[in-house]
């Protein structure tokens, strides 16, 4: 890299640098006697003492005390067929991320040191839920911006499920991947997006004619600054041979996605020429009303994962649930990180999935953000555990009690062929993995209601006002997302916010002044174009894979 830094570093041809390829370990975690040795010197250095890190692993329990920082192994559940300490687990965790980090600050300073100031550095972050090592965070301050990777008809991603839902791919990813990128640095772009079929999927089906242009034009409105595709040529040799590129293998063909991608770009290039694109345009007032701060923490992640309580819990799916719902609202959103204070007049909702490890500071914080003029709104296991991922010494997530205006009394799980219900205005949503049983205080509304088991009747959603703004804890997982959706509806209607109602896996964003509506179902939907509006692009009939694009 040094020899390449000091031969390109003031190349006018440059545009930056890109450290790494998706970085992160190749099988997951290294279980190497040097890299135990090194868990062993962060431990040593993050604890001072073995006493308190026998206190932080309640190391008492099962007599897993240590007497020394050199007797402890690298948590493998090969070496413990009863289960790893989960605190250990959790130390593993957040060590293993921050030498993943560790290694890409040293390339980023190398290359700062030599290399034009204009020239950026970064990285291409890839499938988030799939590396729990890697967490951009901790290079916020060492690249210009965190890029990302995409292919979306891999069939490992959450998709609409449809009939064409392997060809038209996971628009919920993009989207998820794109404002969890932004939201490092402010600004993103994407470093790897598939041209066409892929070679290393479930089944690499062909995309759907018009699915690589829809791509872009996802892309594009949710903020990209840049995309660049893998691959231009389709390679003649090696492990990614059947791996399509813009180009075909003859090296002067231009390949079906090919084409789409010169649609897109000339598309582009015809909405700037006509003055309908316009990159200092102000985003529309009813727009900034939804605009949406999105509580996100690794450790919780973690945490969760190590110990989920029933084993169809997937905390990936449980963020998925509140993420796609607001995006069916149409709701801009940023990630915000624990300790960090939002500003209600910058994001007038902060939606807050399964954050179980908490400090009594955060609680203050989404206080405050309420009091303020803010909607909150929490979901089951918030607030269970302290961040060692201890149980309070006190009754049920008893710390947030007084912010949601409930008492937490207990939580039950059941089998997936014999779900709950839940009842919220007339109607019932099955549920299985988690459903808390609450009991309001005074001035607490009742949203929701348990419908069936022993404890029918009981609320299972509640929601408070509280100084200028309100709290709503959802208490139940529903099956098909789809209780959540209405509680998000609730909460915005009655705050007044302007917002949509779109089916799953259909999107519209705001970017330079147009609207752009994709279509990721297996149906053609009608795009929320309003009356009135100029239609610039496609038309209010939206087709799967389709795209419209329009001005209000």
């Amino acid at each position: 890299m040094r020899k390449l830094a000091e031969r390109y570093g003031k190349d006018e041809r440059i545009w930056g640098w890109q450290v790494d390829n998706e970085p992160h370990y190749g099988v997951l975690y290294d279980y190497s006697e040097g890299h135990e040795r090194a868990f062993q010197d962060w431990l040593r250095e993050k604890y001072g003492s073995i006493d308190s890190l026998n206190t932080a692993w309640g190391a008492v329990f099962c007599s897993q005390s240590y007497n020394h920082f050199g007797q402890i192994e690298i948590p493998n559940k090969n070496r413990a067929p009863q289960g790893a300490n989960p605190h250990a687990l959790l130390d593993f965790q957040r060590f293993n991320a921050e030498e993943l980090a560790e290694a890409l600050r040293f390339q980023a300073d190398l290359l700062k040191r030599l290399v034009d100031k204009r020239q950026w550095v970064t990285t291409n972050y890839a499938y988030f839920k799939f590396l729990p090592s890697v967490d951009p965070s901790l290079n916020q301050e060492d690249f210009d911006f965190a890029a990302h990777t995409m292919y979306l008809t891999s069939g490992y991603l959450s998709d609409e499920g449809g009939p064409l839902a392997h060809r038209l791919g996971s628009g919920l990813e993009l989207a998820f991947s794109q404002e969890f990128a932004a939201s490092v640095n402010g600004y993103t772009g994407i470093m790897e997006l598939q041209p066409g079929q892929i070679n290393w999927g479930v089944i690499n089906p062909q995309p759907l004619p018009g699915a690589v242009r829809m791509w872009g034009w996802h892309a594009f409105g949710l903020g990209d600054e840049f995309v660049c595709t893998y691959r231009f040529r389709q390679p003649l040799f090696g492990g990614e041979q059947t791996h399509k590129g813009v180009m075909e293998t003859d090296g002067v063909t231009v390949a079906r996605g090919g084409k789409e991608y010169v649609q897109f770009i000339e598309e582009l290039q015809q909405l700037t020429k006509s003055g309908d694109l316009k990159a200092d345009a102000t985003m529309p007032a009813a727009l900034k009303a939804c605009k949406t701060a999105f509580y996100w923490e690794q450790d919780n992640l973690w945490s969760l994962g190590n110990q989920p309580h029933h084993s169809d819990w997937d905390s990936w799916a449980h963020h998925y649930t509140y993420y796609q719902n607001l995006k069916r609202l149409g709701a801009p959103v940023t990630f915000v990180s624990p300790g960090e204070a939002v500003d209600p007049e910058e994001y007038p909702f902060w939606v807050v999935p399964a954050a179980h490890m908490i400090d009594p500071s955060q609680v203050n914080i989404w206080e405050d953000y309420a009091r303020a003029g803010g909607q909150l709104i929490l979901s089951v296991r918030t607030g269970t555990k302290d961040h060692n991922s201890h149980i309070w010494e006190a009754l049920l997530q008893e710390p947030i009690w007084d912010l949601i205006g409930a008492r937490v009394e207990y939580y039950d799980h059941l089998p997936a062929k014999y779900p709950a219900q839940v009842s919220m205005d007339g109607e019932t949503y099955p549920w299985h993995i988690w459903g808390d049983v609450l009991t309001p205080m005074e001035g607490t509304t009742v949203l929701a209601s348990h419908d069936s088991e022993y404890y029918k009747g009981a609320p299972a959603v509640v929601s408070r006002d509280l100084g200028a703004g309100s709290v709503t804890y959802t208490g139940v997982w529903s099956d098909n997302w789809e209780l959540e959706y209405e509680v998000l509806r609730a909460v915005y209607g009655k705050a007044g916010a302007k917002i949509l109602n779109l089916p799953p896996y259909v999107f519209t964003e705001w970017r330079d002044g147009v609207y752009i509506a994709v279509n990721y179902s297996s149906k053609a939907v009608e795009a929320p174009v309003p009356d009135g509006a100029k239609v610039l692009l496609g038309g209010r009939q939206l087709e799967p894979g389709g795209v419209t694009v329009w001005v209000e």
